[in-house]
């Protein structure tokens, strides 16, 4: 009687003690009575620490497409209220990940999908499985939106104004990460063009930079990682796709903590079934798209980069008209955010999405237009913009004109970076791809010899899958 009364019914103490008195004759303190709901579990007052443990399941449950009906000892609460409390609290929601990193599930909590009405079950046909979307493990998500909230919450990374991040707690290198995409891609490339040994070779100089970027925890290692594994799956090397995450998950296994949520991530990444894996990793990417909209702002480098490719790796055959549409209103956005200028980042995915469309006219002129961009801020994106604008030269016959753009994306690449750098090899691989094509054998033979050369300079102790 009494939890009808003062739980369902909503009624205070001093109305409940009034009625068990006149009903029951029971008389009690209201002492008596706080020590008994203490005792049964039927404290009304939500607690910080339970309203943010509501908010961390209904964000995982968010991200695998879940609707969450949240409640606290068994009374529904309503996503408002959460909100209104930390808003009178002033705590920002982003600071929650950070204040409450090691905290248990407090008991007492439940987050449940709703029940669905017999009348819908009744009508709607079962669906054949369950959607895909539904079966990315909770884990992954968690870990990542976990590992970037606290990341940026509490300073130890830091978003610049040039687009890049900065890392205020350690002086780790950096660059494995972009050695890394860039080998990974250029052992694709030679595995296209059946060079199957320089590929494994290549792939098995990525595998040498594991350890160096798991170690620094750089952030942007998540979206890189998911592009390398989705460009992979898109040509069907999956073979490819285990190893590599086979392979890091066995590496992070012994270098982190997986409690950690760093470590986490790696460790959940190499689970999940081949079957599932694409459309898992596109759930994680918008699960980093977020995170970084959320800290950085939605047109920060990194946030505008992740959501272009995002559409980018979201997208088939049958959308591409759509998704270019999409593009070149964020690259409008852009320019009205930022005073006119281009964002390159942008350009590049809507001369990709150009690309897959044979529409090599425009992807030429949205190339030159990155060129330009990157000229005038004296920005690494030149060579992105000459590459763009070398491959669409060259899916229109103009291979003298293609062959120039490259090479000055080579040289630029060997003047900032130096002669042994992995950017410059990339390029090159797809140079003699091209002269290949048309059938300029003894130009290729030549250039190969200087690919060779390269492989040299960028030897590693790790050279064998």
């Amino acid at each position: 009687m009494f939890k009808r009364l003062y739980v369902d019914e909503g009624k205070t103490l001093k109305e409940v003690m009034a009625v068990m008195e006149k009903e029951k004759g029971i008389k009690a303190t209201p002492k008596m009575y706080k020590d008994r709901i203490k005792q049964w579990g039927l404290d009304k007052n939500n607690k910080e620490h339970e309203l943010a443990a509501l908010l961390r399941k209904k964000t995982q449950r968010d991200g695998v497409g879940k609707q969450s009906i949240l409640k606290v000892r068994g009374r529904t609460v309503p996503l408002e209220t959460i909100q209104n409390y930390f808003r009178r609290k002033r705590i920002s929601l982003g600071q929650l990940p950070a204040r409450y990193a090691n905290a248990s599930t407090p008991p007492g909590i439940s987050c449940a999908s709703p029940e669905a009405s017999p009348r819908l079950i009744h009508d709607v046909p079962r669906a054949l499985s369950t959607p895909l979307s539904l079966k990315v493990p909770e884990e992954l998500l968690f870990n990542i939106e976990r590992y970037m909230s606290v990341s940026f919450g509490n300073g130890t990374w830091v978003g610049l104004e040039d687009g890049s991040l900065t890392n205020t707690a350690s002086y780790e290198d950096l660059g494995d990460i972009l050695m890394f995409w860039d080998y990974c891609v250029t052992g694709l490339l030679f595995f296209e063009n059946k060079s199957f040994m320089k590929g494994r070779r290549a792939f098995s100089r990525s595998f040498g930079l594991v350890q160096g970027f798991l170690k620094a925890e750089d952030p942007r290692t998540i979206d890189i990682l998911l592009g390398i594994l989705l460009s992979a799956i898109a040509q069907n090397f999956l073979e490819i796709v285990t190893q590599i995450t086979v392979y890091i998950s066995d590496i992070a296994s012994i270098l982190l903590n997986s409690e950690h949520p760093w470590g986490g991530i790696f460790k959940f990444l190499g689970s999940i079934e081949p079957s599932r894996l694409k459309e898992a990793l596109i759930q994680c990417w918008k699960c980093v798209n977020k995170v970084y909209v959320q800290w950085l702002g939605q047109f920060h480098a990194l946030s505008l980069n992740s959501e272009a490719r995002l559409i980018e790796v979201a997208t088939d055959k049958n959308n591409l008209v759509d998704a270019e549409q999409r593009l070149r209103k964020l690259h409008v956005q852009c320019r009205a955010e930022s005073g006119n200028k281009s964002n390159c980042d942008v350009m590049s995915k809507l001369w990709g999405n150009l690309h897959r469309q044979a529409k090599y006219t425009e992807a030429e002129s949205v190339a030159c237009e990155m060129v330009n961009a990157a000229r005038e801020a004296e920005d690494y994106m030149l060579v992105e913009g000459l590459e763009c604008a070398s491959v669409a030269q060259f899916m229109q016959g103009k291979l003298d004109l293609a062959v120039r753009n490259m090479m000055e994306a080579v040289e630029f690449v060997c003047s900032h970076y130096g002669d042994s750098d992995t950017w410059a090899l990339n390029k090159l691989v797809i140079e003699q791809q091209w002269l290949q094509h048309y059938g300029l054998e003894q130009k290729a033979t030549e250039l190969g010899f200087e690919i060779e050369r390269r492989m040299v300079l960028t030897k590693t102790d790790d050279d064998e899958l």
